[in-house]
């Protein structure tokens, strides 16, 4: 595990002089003048001179890091929550102040960045011009890429904005790949929107990197660990603890995508015993029914003792023909052990309407009414909403419409997900 920033004090207190270079200085003193060398002088001056230059040695390689973490990014602590905050309290970021002028006259302000080897944040300011308020240029860019040597990062998720400056200015962030440790410079390439989707224009902005201040990797490791779960495979890959985030990537075997659906694939991070937010998850790629995945999380602490995974709940795939009656409306009725209730039933000018209503985890796929002349196929779904239970819990409503004018007696269900509780955990070790 890497030593972070905040051990810089620490490695100050620690710095030694090289052996060759004291003999060197030793060597030097000793030629001066010989009635003022007395070893009192040559000691003071030995040691003020290994002082300087160590001093020296140090300044030369952390000069730009002091520099990245001795400016704080103002204003964007308020739209920052959780990590991001504490980075932006400490006074971490890199400077940029980056103007451009955007088609409608709004000063793009790109303030500075956050690097890490997870992800590129990007903090700008948008200013309205004179007499325009800052409400209406909140969505006057479209982030695309930041490219530069080695270096193509796509736009990963935009943050929260907060207008202030006596309600004149727009403070936003937007998050992107990571970039290339070899970059110098960095090409940001946006849409501008100012004067609307119909006058959109693609643009660039240049802006300096430096990637010795990139903000240190805590841990970078293979976790290689599988567990196998209703006939599918779940296995986590890698762990990449910064900064700014946590990063667990891995993948699932199984038939459908929806076995990555962020309510059925509940894994928690445990850090030193307590629980880690997750911030949110995506597919990554799929090879053949193998779907690659990553969940991010925030930031893990920096003292850290003992780190597990935790699969709390994991999607079931059934691919069996199911039978719902629709005789009796309001009586919950049992598939697969999920509680499905009938609500009501309606014929109108577009068809058969059947409202369903069930746990916020369960998907229906493959839908079909079974009428005396047949079967009639899903044609789409109306409404889709979501309902408190005593519990707490979230039901899902759903309208269905059929293409049918006649009386249904039964709903078909060919496919079926759901997630059911495991709690399994995974312990990740501390290398």
């Amino acid at each position: 595990m890497e030593r972070s920033h905040w051990n810089a004090k620490e490695e100050w207190s620690e710095l030694v002089a090289p052996p060759e270079l004291e003999e060197r200085l030793r060597t030097a003193l000793n030629r001066g003048n010989p009635h003022i060398r007395t070893r009192r002088r040559f000691t003071a001056g030995l040691r003020i001179a290994v002082a300087i230059i160590a001093v020296t040695l140090v300044v030369s390689n952390q000069y730009h890091a002091l520099a990245y973490y001795g400016k704080k990014l103002l204003g964007y602590e308020i739209i920052s929550d959780g990590t991001l905050k504490k980075l932006i309290d400490r006074g971490w970021g890199q400077s940029l102040d980056k103007r451009v002028t955007l088609a409608n006259g709004t000063e793009f302000v790109l303030d500075g960045i956050m690097s890490d080897d997870n992800q590129l944040i990007l903090y700008y300011t948008l200013i309205p011009p004179s007499g325009k308020p800052a409400t209406d240029v909140i969505d006057s860019l479209v982030f695309l890429d930041v490219s530069g040597y080695q270096t193509k990062s796509s736009s990963t998720k935009g943050g929260g904005f907060s207008v202030q400056g006596g309600g004149e200015n727009v403070f936003r962030f937007s998050a992107f790949e990571p970039v290339s440790p070899l970059a110098k410079n960095l090409t940001l390439t946006y849409m501008d929107y100012s004067l609307g989707a119909d006058q959109r224009q693609m643009k660039q902005l240049t802006f300096p990197y430096h990637p010795d201040e990139a903000m240190t990797t805590q841990i970078k490791q293979s976790i290689d660990k599988s567990l196998t779960l209703d006939n599918s495979t779940l296995t986590f890959k890698s762990i990449t603890a910064t900064p700014t985030m946590t990063l667990i990537e891995g993948s699932i075997q199984g038939e459908n995508q929806l076995l990555l659906s962020n309510k059925l694939l509940d894994v928690g991070l445990i850090a030193n015993g307590q629980p880690v937010s997750r911030s949110s998850s995506q597919t990554n790629n799929r090879t053949g029914d193998v779907y690659g995945f990553s969940i991010d999380y925030d930031a893990i602490p920096e003292n850290l003792h003992s780190l597990q995974l935790k699969v709390r709940t994991f999607p079931v795939y059934r691919n069996t023909l199911q039978r719902l009656p629709l005789t009796e409306l309001n009586i919950p009725l049992s598939l697969e052990g999920q509680a499905i209730r009938l609500l009501k039933i309606v014929h109108d000018i577009e068809g058969t309407k059947i409202t369903l209503e069930m746990d916020e985890d369960v998907f229906l796929k493959e839908l079909s009414l079974e009428t005396k002349d047949g079967l009639v196929p899903l044609k789409k779904v109306v409404d889709s909403k979501y309902v408190k239970r005593a519990d707490g819990g979230d039901n899902k409503i759903e309208m269905l419409l059929f293409d049918t004018s006649l009386k249904p007696e039964y709903l078909q269900i060919k496919e079926m997900v759901y997630s059911e509780r495991y709690g399994k955990t995974i312990d990740i070790p501390l290398k």
